[in-house]
């Protein structure tokens, strides 16, 4: 049985509006491969409204560097992830389509969910083009506040 862990952070949106910045990004080790189940975003108090976009990517070349955290384990008894999530890496080589493109208004808030195992967004192991995953962000005004939270297993 899988082990579920979450990743939550406060993002805020890049000071030049309708500039792309590199959010998030998971990147797998060995031995085990993660699965995104869950992406929730909303605005954390935003003072107008504001049209934010998030770009899920597979990067041909990682993103790097980033602050690195621990995830949060959803049962406290599991073993510690192996996946690492960073925030605000420097940001790689994106592939040419998005694996999710989502859209919000800063008023509101937004979430996407694999409704079953096959939807999942599957990270093999040892990172490389198909182990790591970024979350892009951008809005339509400057520096749009954030919440956002991933939920993996693996």
């Amino acid at each position: 049985m899988p082990a579920y862990y979450t990743s939550a952070y406060l993002h805020t949106t890049n000071g030049t509006p309708n500039t792309e910045l590199d959010a998030f990004r998971y990147l797998t080790v060995t031995p085990r491969q993660a699965n995104i189940t869950r992406i929730s975003a909303g605005s954390s108090g935003a003072a107008q409204d504001a049209q934010v976009f998030l770009d899920v990517r597979r990067m041909s070349t990682a993103s790097t560097a980033g602050s690195a955290f621990v995830p949060e384990k959803a049962d406290p008894g599991a073993q510690a992830a192996v996946t690492t999530p960073f925030t605000l890496p420097t940001k790689g080589t994106p592939n040419t389509n998005p694996v999710l493109y989502l859209s919000l208004n800063s008023r509101g808030t937004w979430q996407w969910v694999a409704t079953n195992p096959d939807e999942a967004l599957a990270l093999i192991t040892a990172g490389g083009a198909n182990g790591n995953v970024d979350v892009l962000s951008n809005a339509s005004l400057a520096s749009v506040p954030m919440r956002m939270v991933q939920v993996h297993w693996e």
